[in-house]
Parts: C-alpha cells; sequence; structure tokens
C-alpha cells in the first residue's frame, strides 16, 4: 500500500545506487522488478538486477492497454513507474509474470546482430524504393552504390551470426530444428 520513487542514470554506479537505496528500505530479494522494454536501455539494469531479483520485462504494449483498462491518462515518469509497479502486481497475482533470464554473451550478440540484420534490410528497402523514383542517372549511380553496399553489408551480417550460432551448442541445434 506504499510507494517510493527514485531516479538513477543508467550506469553501474547509479544500478549500485538503486541497490543501495533498496537496501536502506529493506527490501528483500523476494522483490518483483518491472520494468518496460524500451529501446535497448533497459539491458543493463536488467540484467544487474535480474542477479538479485525476479525481473520482468514487459511489453509496452501490454502497460499501455493495462493504464487504459484503468482510464489513467496521466503521463510522466512517476506516474509511468506506479503505474509499470500496478500492472506487475496485477500480473504476478494472476501467474502471468515471466522472469528474465539474463543473455549468455552469444545470446546478447546475437540479438544485437539480428537487430542490424533488420536495420540493414529496411535501408536497402529505402534505397531500393528511392533508386526505382530517380529519374537522374546521376542519383540512381550514387543510389546503386549505396544498395551494393547495403547488399555487402547483409551478406557479412549473416555470416556473422552464422558464425555465433555455430559457437553455442544449443543455439545451432535449435536453429537446425527450425531450419528443418
Amino acid at each position: 500500500g506504499q510507494s517510493d520513487h527514485k531516479r538513477i542514470v543508467y550506469t553501474s554506479s547509479g544500478y549500485q545506487e538503486l541497490k543501495t537505496w533498496l537496501h536502506k528500505h529493506k527490501v528483500t530479494k523476494k522483490l518483483i522488478v518491472c520494468m518496460e522494454a524500451t529501446g535497448n536501455y533497459y539491458e543493463n539494469v536488467a540484467d544487474y538486477l535480474a542477479q538479485i531479483y525476479s525481473v520482468n520485462v514487459a511489453n509496452p504494449l501490454k502497460v499501455k492497454r493495462y493504464s487504459q483498462s484503468l482510464f489513467q491518462r496521466n503521463k510522466n515518469d512517476k506516474a509511468d513507474a506506479l503505474l509499470i509497479a500496478q500492472y506487475a502486481q496485477s500480473a504476478h497475482l494472476n501467474n502471468k509474470l515471466k522472469y528474465r533470464t539474463p543473455p549468455t554473451s552469444i545470446q546478447y550478440k546475437i540479438t544485437r546482430t539480428l537487430a542490424l540484420l533488420n536495420q540493414l534490410t529496411e535501408q536497402r528497402t529505402a534505397q531500393i524504393n528511392q533508386y526505382k523514383a530517380a529519374k537522374e542517372d546521376f542519383i540512381q549511380t550514387i543510389l546503386q552504390t549505396q544498395i551494393t553496399a547495403t547488399n555487402n553489408a547483409i551478406k557479412a551480417t549473416k555470416t556473422a551470426i552464422g558464425q555465433l550460432k555455430d559457437q553455442d551448442k544449443n543455439i545451432k541445434n535449435q536453429t537446425t530444428k527450425l531450419e528443418s
């Protein structure tokens, strides 16, 4: 029935400050930490806290829908933090929280490399669309050079993903099963 808040910076000293603050408030290891997945900003703090507490990284859309179900319209950091806490409590009581297992080094590298592949693929699509719309030879030449470079980057990225996949037996087996 009580709430408190603390703003921290996304650095190891900020995480340590949060840990100290929680300890000062006599928070036990039974704490459930919930945060929204926001880009890759949450990853380091989620992995740090997952070593100590149960951590759930919530889909922002689920939190938004929860907020809408409560007809809440406040939008600031403090109100958002309280909302996420209420969402976590509700989901926990309904046994719908999944807890984070920090990724292995290989899993993290694969995730980041897959994100790069998606970005490059979207970039190539935009370049191809620009190329098709271009009417000047000079512009088409420049765009074709960019498309070729992006294709080479995509090929290199796929190779890197394959090499990373092969470094982990479980990932390699899962991938082989999915591809069969």
